[in-house]
């Protein structure tokens, strides 16, 4: 199969959605390097902070089988790759 059109380049936007929670630390962070690496413009990312845990989510609805890591994991990830 051929490869598709622009694939290997950077995107004007990278959608993350749900998916970082379900890694661990260090497959985390080797994923915050990828996104932005893929990103040229505009990176979306949604995961769960332990923030969101502790102060917004119903725990009862919620899965409970994800890593709960503070916004300063993410945060600091990404402004390391140059994101503010």
């Amino acid at each position: 199969a051929e490869p598709e059109e622009g694939a290997g380049r950077p995107a004007d936007l990278v959608i993350c959605q749900g998916v970082l929670q379900y890694l661990g630390d260090r497959d985390a962070r080797r994923a915050l390097g990828t996104l932005a690496g893929c990103a040229k413009k505009a990176l979306y990312l949604e995961a769960v902070t332990r923030e969101d845990w502790e102060d917004v989510l119903d725990r009862e609805r919620s899965d409970r089988a994800i890593e709960v890591r503070p916004l300063r994991f993410y945060r600091d990830g990404l402004v390391r790759r140059g994101f503010v």
